[in-house]
């Protein structure tokens, strides 16, 4: 299984795409193909770096292939309260949060779960803060999972955990990558714009939660 992260508007937003490696390969093989051939774009599915006539576009296209996908979408609002800390708001209390909503979804997963995510949970004067950002996640979703603390350490900017639950083994890696080589980062990223410019054109397709 595969799951894409990105954040907007300075990380008041953030999309989480889940599924399956096939199911995020055919869902953007469909819709780059279609942008490139239709649309006359090249580039990487990026929403802010794309001219309007291009939104415009590849937008019915690519609603049509939310609703047609096995793919799950979630977007999260996370606007940090005044008084609290931006380290311990989005590296503390974001992904305690999301990992509610996540923990089902991992639950019933086995095997590899790989998680990517681009940097976009920079908190400034932290180093690594989207490292730590997915390792709080991960750490978080484990001990849902298990109901106790379960190892989860980070080598060379990664972050790793084996869970054992229900006869099940679930190896989750998650990693920061640069958009442009994560196809469910920039699925997520595509969501999130036209959430921005419509959230109405969502619905019934996006689970949203406000944390």
């Amino acid at each position: 299984m595969l799951v894409g992260i990105d954040s907007s508007m300075g990380k008041r937003f953030s999309c989480f795409v889940f599924g399956s490696f096939k199911e995020v390969n055919l869902f953007y093989e469909n819709v780059f193909t279609f942008i490139k051939k239709d649309c006359g774009w090249s580039g990487s599915l990026h929403w802010r770096k794309m001219s309007r006539r291009t939104r415009n576009c590849i937008l019915k296209k690519f609603l049509r292939e939310m609703h047609k996908t096995q793919l799950k979408f979630f977007i999260f609002e996370h606007k940090k309260p005044k008084g609290v800390s931006r380290r311990d708001y989005f590296l503390k209390t974001v992904p305690n949060e999301v990992s509610h909503v996540l923990e089902p979804l991992f639950k019933a997963t086995s095997g590899v779960v790989l998680i990517e995510c681009d940097e976009d949970f920079e908190v400034k004067g932290v180093h690594n803060s989207s490292t730590l950002f997915l390792n709080r996640l991960v750490k978080s979703i484990s001990y849902k999972i298990v109901g106790k603390k379960v190892a989860v350490f980070i080598s060379k900017g990664r972050v790793y955990a084996d869970i054992k639950h229900d006869s099940k083994k679930l190896h989750v890696r998650a990693s920061i990558v640069k958009s442009r080589n994560s196809k469910a980062v920039q699925i997520a990223d595509l969501v999130l714009g036209i959430f921005n410019q419509d959230k109405k054109k969502l619905e019934g397709m996006v689970t949203f939660k406000k944390l």
